[in-house]
This record gives C-alpha cells, sequence and structure tokens, in this order.
C-alpha cells in the first residue's frame, strides 16, 4: 500500500511541467532556464555585466547600474570566456613577392616610355678635332634621310644613293615599329590592369618598344661609322662618328630601368637560388647576357682599318657603307660594282647580327633572373655563321679595294674578329645550357616511360 503511495506521488512529480513566462513553453519542473528560448524559468533576470540576480520587472542593475533591457539569459562573464575569433585571427601580411613585381611592372612601363619617345630622336653625331681640340660637331638624325640630304648630294651616282635609301629605310622602320609596339603596349596594359584579363601581360611588348630602339639606334650608327686618326698633322687629328647625346641618354635611362625590371625578377625567385644548378645555369645565362652587349658594342663601330706608311699610327677606319659610297670614287670599271655589292652584304650580315644578338640577350636575361628557357642555341648557331660570313666579306673587300693605296699600309680586323670570338664563347655557353637542361630532365623522367 505504501509502496503505491510511492510510485503515485513520484508519478505526479513527474507529470508536473513548468510554464515559461516568456514564450508559454513547457518545462520540466527541475529544469532551470527553458529548453525553447533560453529564459530564466523562476522569473529573474541575470545582469548582462556583472551577474547578478534581479527581479523580473528590473529594468537597472541594482549592483552595477547598467541597463538590464529584459535579458535575463546567460551572465555576460559566461560569454566573455569563450574565444574572441577577432582577437585570434592574425594579421593580414603583405605579400613582398606581389609587391616587387609591380614594382617590375613600372620599370617595363618606364622602358617602353623610353624607348617610344627616343626613337624620335635618334641620331648620330660627327666630331672634327684639330690638335686634339673639338673644331666642330654635327648631328643628323632620322629626318635627315627624309628630307636634308637631297640638298647635299654631290652626285646622281646609284653609289652615293644607294646608302642613302638603306639608311632611309633603317629610319622609316624605326618609326614605324616604336609607334606599333607602343600601342600593343598601351592596348595589353589596359586589359591586363584595367579589365583584369587572365593570360595577358604588357611586359613582352613594353621591352621590345625599348629594344626596339636600341636596335635602329645600333643599325643607324653601324651604316655611318667611320673614323680617321692622324696624330702628325696639325689639320684634322681626329674625325668620328658616334651616338648622339640624346640617343646617348635614351639608350642609358632605358638600359637602367630593362635591368631593374630584372632585378626585381630576381629578387622574387631568390629563394629559388639555394640549389647549385639554378645558380650555375643562372650564371652561365648572366655572362651569355654580358657577352651579347659587348658584341652588340662591337657591332656599331667600323668594320676594319687601315694604317698607312707602314705604321698604325695613321688610321682610316669605316663601315661596310662608306665601302660603298667610295666605290665609285676609286674605281670606275667593274671593281665598282663588286666593291659596292660587298658593302652591301657586309651591311646586311652586320644588321642581322645586331638583330639575332638582340634575341641572345633577351633570352639570356629571362632565363637567368625568371628561369624561362628560349630558344638561344639556334640564334647562337647563326650568330657564329654570321660572324665568319662578315669577317669574310671585310676581308675579301679591303683585297679589292688593295689597288687603290700607293704606299704600304696594315690592315686590322679587330671588330669581325672579336665579334667572331665572343660569338664563339656565347655559342658554347648556349650548349652547356642545353646540356644541363637535357640532364636535369632526363632525372625527372618518370620510370614508367622508359621502355625497352
Amino acid at each position: 500500500m505504501n509502496i503505491a503511495r510511492g510510485e503515485s506521488r513520484a508519478q505526479l512529480t513527474k507529470d508536473i511541467k513548468m510554464i515559461c513566462k516568456k514564450c508559454g513553453a513547457e518545462n520540466p519542473e527541475n529544469f532551470k532556464f527553458c529548453q525553447s528560448c533560453g529564459s530564466r524559468l523562476d522569473g529573474k533576470k541575470i545582469c548582462t555585466s556583472c551577474g547578478a540576480e534581479l527581479d523580473e520587472d528590473a529594468k537597472f542593475c541594482g549592483v552595477c547600474g547598467k541597463s538590464v533591457n529584459g535579458i535575463n539569459a546567460v551572465p555576460e562573464k559566461t560569454v566573455a570566456a569563450e574565444p574572441d575569433a577577432r582577437q585570434t585571427t592574425p594579421a593580414k601580411a603583405y605579400d613582398w613577392k606581389k609587391i616587387v613585381n609591380y614594382v617590375s611592372f613600372g620599370f617595363a612601363g618606364f622602358a617602353a616610355l623610353i624607348g617610344f619617345i627616343f626613337t624620335f630622336c635618334i641620331g648620330v653625331t660627327g666630331r672634327l678635332y684639330v690638335n686634339n681640340i673639338l673644331y666642330d660637331s654635327n648631328t643628323n638624325t632620322l629626318y635627315y634621310y627624309f628630307f636634308g640630304v637631297y640638298e647635299d648630294m654631290t652626285s646622281k651616282t646609284i653609289y652615293e644613293w644607294l646608302p642613302v635609301w638603306i639608311k632611309m629605310g633603317i629610319s622609316a622602320a624605326a618609326l614605324i615599329c616604336g609607334v606599333v609596339f607602343a600601342i600593343i603596349t598601351i592596348v595589353k596594359c589596359v586589359k591586363q590592369f584595367a579589365h583584369k584579363k587572365e593570360g595577358v601581360n604588357f611586359v613582352k611588348p613594353a621591352l621590345l618598344t625599348y629594344l626596339s630602339f636600341a636596335l635602329f639606334a645600333s643599325a643607324f650608327l653601324a651604316g655611318n661609322a667611320y673614323k680617321y686618326y692622324d696624330p702628325y698633322t696639325s689639320s684634322i687629328t681626329l674625325s668620328t662618328v658616334g651616338f648622339s647625346a640624346a640617343t646617348l641618354l635614351g639608350l642609358i635611362l632605358g638600359g637602367i630601368a630593362v635591368g631593374c625590371y630584372f632585378v626585381c625578377k630576381f629578387v622574387v625567385r631568390i629563394g629559388e637560388y639555394k640549389n647549385p644548378k639554378v645558380i650555375v645555369n643562372s650564371s652561365i645565362a648572366l655572362v651569355i647576357g654580358v657577352l651579347s652587349i659587348a658584341v652588340a658594342a662591337l657591332l656599331v663601330s667600323p668594320v676594319c682599318s687601315v694604317g698607312y706608311a707602314g705604321s698604325s699610327s695613321v688610321t682610316d677606319a669605316a663601315g661596310f657603307l662608306t665601302f660603298v659610297v667610295g666605290a665609285y670614287r676609286y674605281y670606275h670599271d667593274g671593281r665598282a660594282a663588286l666593291t659596292a655589292s660587298l658593302g652591301v652584304v657586309g651591311f646586311v650580315i652586320q644588321i642581322l647580327l645586331l638583330v639575332f644578338t638582340v634575341k641572345v640577350l633577351y633570352s639570356s636575361a629571362k632565363f637567368a633572373a625568371e628561369g624561362i628557357k628560349g630558344k638561344t642555341l639556334g640564334f647562337a648557331i647563326t650568330n657564329t655563321v654570321l660572324s665568319v660570313a662578315q669577317l669574310t666579306v671585310a676581308v675579301v673587300l679591303v683585297n679589292v679595294l688593295s689597288a687603290v693605296y700607293e704606299t704600304e699600309y696594315t690592315v686590322s680586323y679587330a671588330m669581325p674578329i672579336a665579334v667572331l670570338v665572343l660569338s664563339v664563347i656565347v655559342l658554347a655557353g648556349t650548349i652547356v645550357l642545353k646540356v644541363l637542361g637535357n640532364k636535369k630532365a632526363k632525372a625527372e623522367e618518370p620510370v614508367e616511360q622508359l621502355r625497352f
């Protein structure tokens, strides 16, 4: 009987429900907080600031004095124990490689600007020294071969007009290429940075804008190359032709910008240089680039020099196109045509050497700084063959003209010989890079691809 009463009392206690005053939900008697809304079932409030218990109708805490606003949930001190995600999240770090990359874009754009502007300033300056003092100087720009040259022509022979037409073609090509590369650079720059198009890079046309200027400035000087030196007379001590001041300034500024671009690319991948193979390959590519600059500098100088009176003190040096002009002055027969033809062929070889040398220089610089391989070996082989051809033409040309000289003379082929030697060294370097690249590729080749 007592047992039945105990069970009835337990069942009665279990059936008692606590009604939440806030949401009206039923809760078991032993619950202190509503399982539906989280409010206290005894009607009391908890200050969210200090955790003090307050009456149901309290609007302000009697302990800390802060507004309650009807909130009777878990105290703030309990919530404060949970970690704050904003405090645990580390501050966003700057990507220094991305910053350096954008700086390199700035240098590439500046090089393009320099190349475009100074293309319109390409010129050469002839200087005349008397007793080692500058006596006179004269600057010829691209525009001279469109207008002023016709007033200075002294004869109407093909031998005098042919070099003029060649230089006029160089001038026109320089202006056209400068404008075209500049437009391509601007269009790609807008697509890359304004429209955020993937796969668009303005750097290559930007660098080509400067390289085009440097190439045509060098070709323009090569077409006018001349030097005469006589230390024994009091009249003309030295007569020489070189870059004009504006052209030289453009070459220096643009060269610095291009160099800074590749330095930035080098810094971005500085971590890769912990690998000895990368160091070796990049060093060889850097040497190839330096030698290519030396070849380009030699190609704008006179192709050969002649020393009179059995001594090299008195020298007369000229480029291939100068021989074309002098052919008619020395000969009035078939030898004039032969001399002029050899001069034109030699000059064409010289220009091709300049073009391929610039290509080798660009490819080697990208490989040294960015690790991007280019087709350098084929151009290096072509340069070596052209160097041999240039030396051969120079020797034949001087031998054809040998009858002109009435006194003893000595001939120096320093320029074509130096170009040939440097071209062979560049070719050897590119072969070494090719062999090292093939060994690396074979080492990384998966075993399953090897078939017997």
